[in-house]
């Protein structure tokens, strides 16, 4: 109805195109987004996570600090951001990335902890966390997802698949990310996953 409505494409790319791993025309979608309307947050911010799902670091950086110039910032984009920098290895920023994420959600004494810890360049701190983490997410407290990522990214892929069925048990909403979600790439091509995307029909 509207071909000029950034947010148009940029959902179209998010909710239809990324979920079922069509990286290259979603990448598309969100350059057109951000054609449209530069100064969207949301386009924007998919646009940067298209890329780092892409394994496009470097520009998902880059991008990430395009986003976080723009009026509307999100705790979650700083989250991200760190993410995208740990994946570079630089630890230092993702750390000051995390921290700003926990400032901005009201959490500024908080630790840094899982996943983040991971990203910092910790793994084995990351890891001392799995049975606090698993115990928050058996009591509702943790997200199932958030437990399963911190897993396959340690390598603990039976922990993370079995907790993935949880997640989808739970109709988890970030399980509609699983094909393009970087840190599941672990799990990619086990017979479990492979079921669980044909389930929910994503393949």
């Amino acid at each position: 109805m509207n071909p000029a409505s950034s947010d148009a494409q940029a959902y179209y790319g998010a909710a239809v195109l990324l979920p079922t791993g069509r990286l290259e025309e979603a990448h598309r979608q969100l350059e057109r987004a951000i054609e449209l309307d530069p100064l969207s947050s949301p386009a924007n911010y998919i646009a940067a996570f298209t890329l780092l799902a892409m394994g496009r670091f470097d520009e998902a950086i880059a991008q990430y600090e395009r986003t976080l110039e723009l009026k509307t910032v999100h705790p979650d984009m700083y989250w991200d951001y760190g993410m995208a920098l740990g994946y570079r290895g630089r630890y230092q920023e993702a750390a000051r990335a995390y921290r700003k994420s926990l400032d901005l959600s009201g959490r500024k004494s908080g630790r840094l902890g899982g996943l983040e810890l991971y990203f910092c360049g910790k793994p084995e701190e990351a890891r001392r966390d799995i049975p606090a983490l698993e115990q928050a997410a058996r009591e509702g407290k943790r997200k199932a997802m958030d437990f399963v990522r911190l897993c396959s990214m340690l390598g603990e892929n039976e922990k993370a698949l079995a907790w993935l069925e949880v997640a989808h048990q739970k109709r988890d909403r970030q399980f509609f990310w699983i094909k393009v979600d970087p840190r599941l790439k672990n799990l990619h091509g086990l017979p479990r996953f492979k079921a669980l995307v044909k389930k929910i029909g994503l393949e």
